[in-house]
């Protein structure tokens, strides 16, 4: 059976700011329910080392930790292919429009 893909559209807010972490605490939980199965997470912590501050976690359910490893796995490919010259990137072509202008004196 074919999974459908839908792209959803998402605006990001202004009052979100990019911060930068150089390095990444990774780990993996997992516990058994009531009825004796198993669930788990994966908990990323993002840290700013020389602050000595952790800037965000996020807990992701395996399904969305497989889906961030996939994506993740696909943009560092197509950022080693552009830095090692084997990708150029193309600029966007900027549309516009010609129309007579008349100067009115």
């Amino acid at each position: 059976m074919e999974e459908s893909k839908k792209r959803v559209q998402i605006k990001v807010p202004p009052t979100v700011r990019p911060l930068f972490a150089d390095e990444v605490m990774l780990s993996t939980n997992v516990k058994s329910t009531q009825g004796g199965e198993k669930e788990g997470v994966v908990r990323i912590a993002f840290i700013d080392i020389p602050r000595k501050e952790v800037l965000g976690e996020f807990i992701l359910n395996r399904i969305t930790a497989k889906r961030f490893n996939q994506i993740l796995g696909e943009n560092l490919k197509k950022l080693d292919d552009i830095i090692s010259g084997k990708v150029t990137i193309k600029p966007k072509k900027i549309s516009t429009t010609e129309e007579e202008l008349s100067y009115i004196g």
